[in-house]
């Protein structure tokens, strides 16, 4: 009987204790790193989630790419990525999660020959398990 009790105590002990997180579970959350990837130059002000497209052409094409690393310790389930205005096209939702440590890349494309404002401002949303919640990614300029 003692040995029984023994046994299962020591069960209880080591499936109870988890080290490692592995996979998400319902609610959980994970961190990221968001870096603007600039082909040519860098922008005067810097901030992690707006590419500074600086000036542009009218009917110029915005390229815009974002690096967005799982910095946390579960994987990065995106579940929507969506362009704030017809003019933006975004790239598809991954399709598996982002493990820890890896990184996806998201690109907006901004047609500016259907851009009649002068200040460029240009939002892309991410739906995923992060907080904050909801990732806002911008794209900003201005046409010359």
């Amino acid at each position: 009987m003692k040995s029984a009790l023994l046994f299962s105590l020591f069960g209880f002990i080591i499936f109870s204790c988890k080290t490692e997180i592995s996979e998400a579970e319902l609610g959980d959350k994970t961190s990221v790193k968001i870096e603007p990837i600039y082909t040519v130059g860098k922008p005067l002000e810097k901030c992690d989630t707006v590419y500074q497209a600086g000036n542009v052409v009218k009917g110029q094409v915005i390229n815009a790419k974002f690096k967005i690393t799982n910095t946390g310790k579960i994987p990065l389930i995106i579940a929507e990525i969506k362009a704030g205005c017809g003019c933006t096209e975004t790239t598809e939702v991954p399709d598996n999660p982002i493990a820890p440590g890896d990184y996806y890349i998201v690109e907006g494309k901004v047609k500016t020959a259907e851009l009649t404002a002068k200040n460029i401002n240009k939002y892309i949303k991410i739906e995923a398990n992060v907080s904050p919640y909801p990732l806002m990614l911008r794209i900003k300029g201005t046409m010359k």
